[in-house]
């Protein structure tokens, strides 16, 4: 599988890694295989009663000012470098994981 960062709306800064995962691993194990593999990976979560809440990835903290969020993609293949994927792609099975680091415009893509 690969797991994807990106950072800026415009993808101003790319971070990946590929690496084989056992079926049914979750995907915050993966997380944690993978920023013990790259300081870039490493993340920050809170537990919440549903699960975890990831507000912090790469360094980038989620930021309420501006509207900076993380949002999560399940690809079946890598993602267009700097465009960002339609939710309509969200599929059940995935081999490609992108975190998007962005803020809200009014604008459909960016």
């Amino acid at each position: 599988m690969t797991y994807i960062i990106w950072i800026g709306n415009e993808a101003s800064l790319k971070y990946n890694l590929s690496f084989s995962v056992p079926q049914n691993t979750t995907f915050l194990e993966i997380m944690k295989m993978a920023a013990e593999q790259d300081e870039h990976f490493e993340f920050s979560a809170s537990k919440w009663a549903n699960g975890y809440y990831i507000h912090t990835l790469s360094g980038q903290k989620e930021k309420q000012v501006g509207f900076w969020f993380w949002l999560l993609y399940k690809l079946k293949e890598p993602p267009v470098p700097g465009t960002k994927p339609d939710n309509k792609y969200v599929v059940a099975k995935a081999f490609c994981i992108l975190f998007l680091y962005t803020f809200k415009t009014g604008k459909k893509n960016m």
